[in-house]
């Protein structure tokens, strides 16, 4: 069976009456026909209002001072995760660093640099972990959007029934979505299950991935005796777009906006490609509530930062979201469908 291809647009509404690129519009249209199947709105968490105000403005006036992290109280999923008694871990009893300054007392971790030499990595890899001034330069300067994770707790037993987002509820892992307002006065519960996120991948610890599949997984943690990985990269590299906001059905990536006659506005749109695969998220259902309770009903995309392990493997820190987005049962119970992801994020 191939995979069902989902195609999700955020796109923002009008800038002069609401006055927040937080307000946009997501569509899933069947990308073979062009059907709409859902029309929803998405928002920016805040967190990622705190992400998109540091990168616009010298907030953090590069030095990063502690009384210019003015959203310390909202805990990353690092730090949420270890208050649960369930830290993310390489191995077994090993734990990752909660905040950039842990790097610090490990000789077996450093600075990301991009794999590759250029001048940019240069300036990066000559930092040093003994000044703190550059550590917390380096956490703001890499912090990048570059994973997501799904959940549950965005609907209710109806597929009509999907929740209003709200810009201060993350998909939130043990304990805290049973708090989640829907928006209608109710709350949103789910009293036979752990958490409202839903593990990518859940083995026991003889089955765990190897080398290979961790490149894309992350997020490792070790519940009820079984290891779990919560987040996920994406299929492939973020694609940068110049378009004209016509009526085309078609993402036309124009090479000069600037030197093109067309009337139309101009835009910039993100192009992420994801993906559930056939054996993604099911395993926690099985091993955990049964198969017939499969489904995912919540996106995040989710900004963190990279640092290296060993020398070469790739691993991130301070997993916070940037994004929600809420839409109606997507049930799991086949075993053989997957799921195709597009989702454009327009500026």
């Amino acid at each position: 069976m191939e995979n069902k291809k989902i195609t999700l647009f955020d796109k923002g509404e009008d800038l002069k009456e609401n006055l927040s690129v937080k307000n946009t519009l997501v569509i899933l249209r069947t990308p073979d026909t062009g059907k709409e199947i859902f029309r929803g709105s998405n928002k920016v968490i805040i967190s990622g209002s705190e992400f998109n105000a540091i990168k616009d403005f010298d907030y953090d006036n590069f030095a990063c001072e502690d009384s210019n992290n003015f959203l310390a109280n909202i805990p990353s999923y690092d730090q949420a995760f270890s208050n649960a008694n369930k830290p993310m871990r390489y191995t077994t009893g090993t734990n990752t660093p909660i905040g950039i300054s842990n790097i610090a007392s490990s000789s077996s971790l450093g600075f990301y640099t991009g794999g590759t030499d250029s001048a940019l990595s240069d300036v990066v890899s000559a930092l040093t972990f003994s000044n703190v001034k550059h550590q917390k330069i380096y956490q703001y300067f890499t912090r990048r959007v570059c994973l997501w994770c799904l959940g549950i707790d965005g609907c209710g037993i109806e597929a009509s029934r999907v929740f209003k987002v709200m810009n201060t509820k993350w998909i939130a892992p043990y304990g805290n979505y049973q708090h989640y307002n829907d928006g209608t006065g109710g709350n949103n519960t789910y009293d036979h299950i752990e958490t409202a996120m839903v593990p990518f991948k859940y083995r026991t610890s003889d089955a765990d991935l190897d080398d290979t599949y961790r490149k894309q997984y992350f997020g490792r943690t070790e519940v009820n005796s079984a290891v779990a990985y919560f987040f996920k990269t994406f299929d492939e590299s973020p694609t940068l777009i110049r378009r004209y906001a016509d009526d085309s059905t078609f993402l036309e990536n124009v090479d000069d906006v600037w030197a093109d006659k067309r009337a139309a506005e101009a835009e910039a749109v993100v192009q992420l490609k994801m993906s559930v695969s056939a054996t993604d998220c099911r395993e926690y259902f099985q091993k955990r509530t049964g198969v017939n309770d499969s489904k995912v009903n919540s996106i995040s995309l989710c900004t963190a930062v990279p640092y290296v392990r060993d020398g070469d493997k790739l691993e991130y820190l301070d997993i916070r979201p940037f994004t929600r987005f809420n839409f109606p049962n997507e049930a799991l119970i086949d075993t053989s469908k997957g799921i195709d992801i597009t989702y454009y994020l327009y500026y």
